[in-house]
């Protein structure tokens, strides 16, 4: 329902439209459920020295098609009655998408030893992905909405007594209201599903070896509280290392069909690393974890911890070594006193923020200067970090001289009513964690 209200030369003037429905509308159809997935094709690992030749059938399945959408419904329940308000008849329902088709599987990958290259052309192998499946219709809207009875009709006036100048009792009444009524809508027919992708070939990947390659050990673990001080904790990572090439095809059966790009094996990468606690303090209070990896032949150090570690890193053609040389808590760095003292220009901020490491630390000071005014609303005069000439810092001391900030009229407005919020912000190196604390002061005109 819609109102108007228009205010014209100071006098409300009300004018008022209704609209409303009869009758029940349609259901709408429901979306038809999608397609199966086609299911991946099976991994195989052959011998090709010890292989008599064969056919390897890896193909992905295909994928199921999508279900129609349920057609929407007829609107119902459509007696219409003569009212005072303009009527619309209730839609029929729309149809239901139709559902998507299941993506086709992938084709399954092989990994083939061999000690002779020409062993492969005894070796066919068929790894293709399955088809997707097709989308469905979708559902029928539904075909009526209400229809009206009546189009257009008369309901009775409005009428007034009252007197005219001689004192005569009268009526006068309004022109009979009229008022219309639309049939409703058709439901809209559902949209078609979309089709299913199909499946990728499967992969090969070839080894020069007659027997299986060992597993990989490519990650090694610690946690910190079972470190103990200057004890190393040493490993031994392996990685399997492979080199991407195309060509696959050339190799294997006539009528193969896989993804010409295969990977190779290349070498087993092997190295030595250590991991050694001296900072001053014990382990066993600290937390977090240590780790060392090597990926694509290269060695690797991660550390998460609550706490903050301080590490060194050494690498030799022996040996990759994390030394962990100092550890500190948070906590440490988060000591933070904040005061306001004197007025207007001469408003100054100390923060006293202690800190083990100074050099690890970034300290950042940020101020908001808010003018109170009686009547008008309250200004932001100035809202931004300070610039670095306020900021005088001596050891653990800061002095923001905040009263020296300029900005349009400040020589006038720091003398009025003020509200100031001052935010200070310290980000510590090797860690994840900022520290921030904020005071709000208020300033009554001078």
């Amino acid at each position: 329902m819609n109102r108007f209200f228009t205010l014209l030369c100071g006098v409300l003037i009300c004018s008022s439209t209704w609209a409303g429905t009869f009758g029940r509308p349609g259901q709408s159809g429901q979306t038809g459920n999608s397609g199966h997935y086609g299911g991946n094709g099976d991994d195989v690992t052959i011998f090709a020295p010890n292989a008599q030749g064969g056919r390897y059938n890896l193909n992905g399945g295909d994928g199921g098609d999508g279900h129609p959408g349920e057609d929407g419904g007829d609107a119902y329940f459509c007696s219409q009655d003569r009212v005072s308000e303009d009527l619309f008849g209730a839609n029929a329902g729309d149809g239901g998408a139709g559902g998507n088709g299941g993506s086709g599987g992938h084709g399954g990958d092989a990994t083939i030893y061999y000690t002779d290259i020409s062993q492969l052309k005894k070796i066919l192998i068929i790894s293709e992905g399955g088809e997707g499946g097709r989308g469905s219709y979708g559902g029928r809207g539904g075909s009526r909405g209400c229809r009206c009875d009546y189009r257009n009709w008369e309901m009775p006036p409005r009428c007034y007594d009252y007197k005219d100048k001689d004192g005569k009792l009268c009526r006068r009444c309004d022109p009979p209201p009229r008022f219309t009524c639309d049939d409703g809508y058709s439901g809209r027919d559902g949209s078609r599903g979309n089709d299913g992708n199909d499946g990728h070939n499967g992969s090969v990947t070839l080894i020069k070896s007659a027997t299986p390659l060992l597993e990989e050990n490519s990650i090694a673990a610690v946690s910190v509280n079972k470190l103990n001080t200057n004890q190393t904790v040493r490993a031994v990572l392996t990685e399997n290392l492979f080199t991407g090439k195309a060509g696959i095809r050339s190799f294997l059966a006539p009528g193969s069909k896989v993804n010409d790009n295969y990977d190779e094996f290349v070498r087993r990468a092997s190295e030595n690393v250590a991991i050694v606690w001296q900072a001053p303090r014990k382990p066993a209070d600290h937390t977090g974890k240590v780790a060392a990896y090597i990926r694509n032949g290269k060695v690797g150090f991660e550390v998460s911890s609550n706490d903050i570690l301080i590490t060194e890193r050494s690498d030799s053609t022996q040996e990759h070594t994390l030394t962990i040389k100092e550890a500190y808590k948070v906590d440490e760095f988060s000591r933070i006193g904040i005061t306001k003292e004197g007025l207007g220009k001469n408003s100054k901020i100390k923060v006293q923020a202690i800190s083990p490491r100074p050099d690890m630390v970034t300290d950042s000071y940020h101020v908001t200067i808010t003018y109170v005014r009686l009547i008008l609303r309250d200004k932001v005069v100035f809202s931004g970090a300070v610039p670095k000439q306020f900021i005088t810092k001596s050891g653990n001391q800061t002095i923001v001289n905040i009263g020296q900030i300029k900005f349009e009229d400040s020589d006038k407005i720091w003398n009025k009513k003020l509200v100031i919020n001052f935010s200070f912000n310290r980000k510590i190196a090797n860690s994840y964690e900022n520290i921030s604390k904020s005071a709000t002061y208020k300033q009554d005109k001078l």
